[in-house]
């Protein structure tokens, strides 16, 4: 199972740091800091959604095996009501 996740609003500062760069880097341009702003929160989004790619979704399996998840908390209460212990 691959969990999707929304990619996350930058920071206010490196948006604006980089909106600054671009903005130096396109010869100073007036009137066009809405359009740096755009840029630079879309390529700062861009390059999170990649980095969240590589991380590696937990399986079914994991997630169940997990002594937080309620299937195993469920077990664990069962057990040590009888006096069973499992591990």
């Amino acid at each position: 199972m691959r969990m999707t996740a929304f990619p996350v609003k930058p920071a206010f500062d490196q948006v604006a740091r980089l909106a600054f760069d671009i903005w130096e880097k396109e010869g100073k341009p007036h009137g066009r800091h809405m359009e740096h702003w755009l840029e630079a929160e879309s390529l700062l989004i861009g390059a999170r959604s990649e980095q969240l790619k590589t991380i590696p979704a937990p399986t079914m399996r994991e997630h169940l095996q997990s002594p937080k998840s309620p299937k195993r908390r469920f077990q664990n209460r069962i057990s040590r009501a009888k006096g069973v212990i499992v591990a």
